[in-house]
């Protein structure tokens, strides 16, 4: 396993468990020599050997605990880098809105294939389009949705919903 793993791919946290696993491993097999010392009033001397520190099973539960908190630490960066990626919740400047245009379906069907089974559909509310629906388009790909439809979409994201481009204005940026 470890073969194809390069340096570039162990994580400090991964590098830190195999040091603690080693580390535990020779404590545990490690042979305890008691050293001459005088009769201990308490018992055995090897006693004390029984039953671990309070401190080391503190010690334990808090880098266990830390361990944790990183872990979720990561996960909530990680989930609010990949809905960033596609504009989730940002929405796009109501001024550049305005700027889309607006037509008449019926003024754009010549140039649209329809569908087998007749007009088009907007692909927000799924309602087939009328001829004399008003439609807005996005100027950087071309698709088309009733306005109310798109306006309630692009007020919490900034991309198409059919095809995820950017419509912030970052016309060469493109989201897959």
């Amino acid at each position: 396993m470890l073969d194809s793993m390069t340096h570039s791919n162990l994580s400090p946290i991964f590098i830190f468990l195999l040091l603690l696993v080693s580390y535990h491993h020779h404590y545990v097999t490690a042979e305890v020599q008691p050293a001459k010392q005088p009769p201990c009033p308490y018992g055995s001397p090897t006693a004390l050997w029984d039953v671990p520190p309070f401190g080391v099973i503190v010690g334990a539960a808090i880098a266990t605990l830390l361990l944790i908190f990183i872990f979720f630490l990561f996960l909530g960066r990680y989930i609010l880098l990949e809905s960033s990626k596609y504009g989730v919740g940002i929405g796009i400047n109501p001024q550049l809105l305005k700027t889309f245009p607006i037509v008449l379906y019926s003024s754009i069907t010549k140039h649209v294939k329809e569908g087998d089974e007749g007009p088009l559909p907007c692909t927000v509310c799924l309602t087939d389009f009328d001829h004399n629906d008003t439609i807005r388009v996005l100027p950087q790909c071309n698709h088309f949705f009733h306005p109310p439809c798109i306006d309630a979409w692009l007020s919490t994201h900034a991309t198409c919903p059919v095809c995820r481009t950017n419509l912030n204005g970052d016309r060469g940026i493109e989201s897959v």
